[in-house]
């Protein structure tokens, strides 16, 4: 994988965290997973990610998308235009 931080292109595997690789870059000694420089990155409970988006598919506001799959409204907000920005 590319480091994020500098582009190099050479890295070790440097741990998991949370059951996701991580690396260390051999340029910059920073460490990243796979989701680091993507929207994705830093968001929590990966487990409804998919339920989240099923319910998107189905047009359900914000506060019905959370309640359904038991998020705050507030983390329903930020992962809508988080996934839309992937889009």
């Amino acid at each position: 994988p590319c480091c994020p931080a500098c582009g190099h292109r050479h890295s070790h595997r440097h741990g998991r965290d949370r059951g996701i690789q991580r690396y260390r870059c051999r340029g910059c000694g920073r460490t990243f997973n796979a989701l680091s420089g993507t929207p994705l990155a830093r968001l929590r409970h990966r487990a409804k990610w998919l339920e989240y988006l099923g319910n998107m598919q189905g047009s359900r506001t914000v506060r019905a998308a959370a309640d359904a799959v038991g998020v705050h409204r507030n983390t329903s907000f930020r992962w809508r235009h988080r996934f839309l920005h992937l889009v």
